[in-house]
């Protein structure tokens, strides 16, 4: 669950994106795990949304995720602002000025065999 207020808008990176609604500072904490927002997805689950798949990103203990909030815009930059600290937890990993586009490098959201021959 996002627990810093953003909006969504037009990526410059890939279709649409999170943006910070406010100054974010470094170490902030941008993101808590929260199962009523952040559905862990079964196998029978998995086909239930499998509409919103590109969605889904697995966590170090094999569970799949999918955020219900505007958390599922976040793109993926190989220099991100926001770094994935745990399972339940992100932060911001510099100073993210009001406007910015949050991101995050999707590597350390997925199996290596999901990314690897995208990135």
């Amino acid at each position: 669950m996002l627990v810093v207020p953003t909006y969504t808008g037009p990526s410059k990176i890939n279709g649409t994106g999170l943006f910070a609604k406010r100054d974010i500072l470094r170490g902030e904490t941008i993101w808590v795990q929260d199962p009523s927002v952040d559905l862990v997805l079964d196998e029978e689950d998995q086909e239930k949304y499998k509409a919103l798949e590109k969605f889904f990103w697995e966590n170090s203990r094999g569970e799949v995720i999918l955020p219900m909030d505007d958390d599922r815009y976040t793109n993926h930059s190989r220099t991100p602002n926001r770094l994935h600290v745990s399972d339940y937890l992100d932060i911001a990993g510099e100073f993210i000025p009001q406007g910015t586009e949050i991101t995050i490098d999707y590597r350390y959201l997925c199996r290596p065999e999901d990314w690897s021959p995208y990135f």
